[in-house]
């Protein structure tokens, strides 16, 4: 589901935005053992999620076999794009 790359992209962030360590991260999104498996071990059956999440990030190209279960590259791009929207929509100095 998107909420999957959302949560994981904000963990794959939050240790870097917040000087902590990703186990840190990891306890404090209460990420389930997929997440925490992706995250801290890049093992697990979100591990594909969590590199396409990266990728993302990276502004490198995305696989498209990883993407493929969330509708491929282009609905993912969609995805990620939604999701910087409403981070910056929901930073302070945004708001209207």
């Amino acid at each position: 589901a998107p909420q999957e790359f959302f949560t994981l992209g904000l963990a794959s962030m939050l240790g870097l935005l917040l000087q902590v360590s990703d186990e840190d991260a990891a306890q404090a999104l209460c990420l389930g053992q997929n997440g925490r498996l992706a995250l801290l071990q890049r093992a697990g059956p979100w591990a594909g999620y969590l590199a396409t999440v990266l990728a993302l990030e990276r502004g490198q190209a995305l696989d498209e076999a990883a993407a493929q279960p969330f509708g491929g590259v282009d609905v993912v791009a969609a995805l990620s794009d939604q999701a910087w929207a409403w981070v910056e929509a929901h930073s302070p100095g945004t708001q209207a």
